[in-house]
């Protein structure tokens, strides 16, 4: 099958083009600096700005399926996350239709899930009902936090570059929460296995790491120790974030405050039977999922 993918060049877009060609598809990269992806003449790449609708129909000529990829962070402005995820995304669809591309797989989040009110979940839902406007042709697939080799990853190297300072790393609530990260590799899987898997369409899918989860603290700690660096986590009360959530709701600024609380007092673990069902997805342990994240090979 010829299969485009949208953000072919960034930190899980180069995991599902590796995992396509692997499994004999062929593919044709969507990026928007083609600059970014190495010379690979099993790989076709076309110039593509999500945001651009003239630049998208030209470029999924000839392709049969399509996995979704393109997105930013929580770390982004949500001026800039609605631009991407939510706009590129009704224009992807909308072009999906002219195209008569039948069989996409879009990576939303496991953030549509949480309770709690921030720009990124905002963007994530207006993603996800952009899909479901052209529900019939796609399967959504909700990861977790991605994580691989750090290097790759933008957020990863912040992080490292956090814990390589040394000192204390402050936890609200103290890091005692669970939550279920899952390597980029398992993601790549998922998705590929989902194109392949014609009765997945028109459905969504959690894709994470081991159930019960680890707590965060235990894996921030893990990561410092695969690094060899030196510090400590320390946890700060939630009670002053409380106390800010009340005078900032009088000026109506309390909603981050409380999203904030509600994601370090709750526990981020979902089930998984579902996904193994439909997808046969069986994610790697947390040892060998950190040691390949933050071990010396990086």
């Amino acid at each position: 099958m010829k299969v485009y993918v949208t953000g072919a060049s960034g930190f899980i877009g180069r995991h599902v083009v590796a995992r396509l060609l692997e499994r004999g598809h062929s593919v044709v990269a969507f990026t928007r600096d083609p600059s970014k992806l190495p010379a690979d003449p099993r790989i076709e790449v076309r110039q593509v700005d999500l945001l651009k609708l003239d630049q998208i129909l030209p470029a999924m000529k000839g392709c049969e399926a399509g996995i979704h990829t393109a997105g930013l962070g929580p770390s982004h402005s949500e001026a800039a996350m609605q631009s991407i995820n939510v706009q590129g995304t009704r224009n992807l669809v909308a072009t999906c239709r002219q195209a008569r591309i039948t069989r996409v797989v879009v990576l939303s989040s496991a953030a549509v899930l949480e309770a709690g009110d921030t720009p990124y979940r905002r963007c994530k839902i207006g993603q996800e009902a952009a899909v479901r406007s052209y529900a019939p042709a796609f399967t959504l697939l909700r990861p977790t936090a991605v994580i691989g080799p750090w290097a790759e990853s933008d957020d990863l190297r912040r992080l490292v570059e956090r814990l390589r300072g040394g000192g204390t790393f402050w936890i609200p609530g103290g890091g005692r929460i669970k939550v279920q990260p899952v390597d980029v590799d398992d993601v790549a899987d998922a998705a590929v296995s989902a194109l392949d898997r014609p009765e997945t369409v028109g459905k969504c899918y959690v894709v994470a790491g081991p159930e019960p989860g680890i707590a965060y603290r235990e894996w921030i700690d893990r990561a410092r120790k695969l690094l060899g660096t030196s510090g400590s986590c320390g946890g700060v009360s939630l009670l002053p974030m409380r106390v800010a959530s009340i005078f900032a709701g009088v000026v109506g600024l309390a909603g981050p405050i409380k999203a904030q609380i509600k994601y370090y007092s709750t526990d981020h673990v979902y089930p998984l039977a579902e996904t193994h069902a439909a997808l046969g997805f069986e994610p790697r342990g947390y040892d060998a999922m950190l040691a390949r994240a933050f071990g010396t090979s990086n």
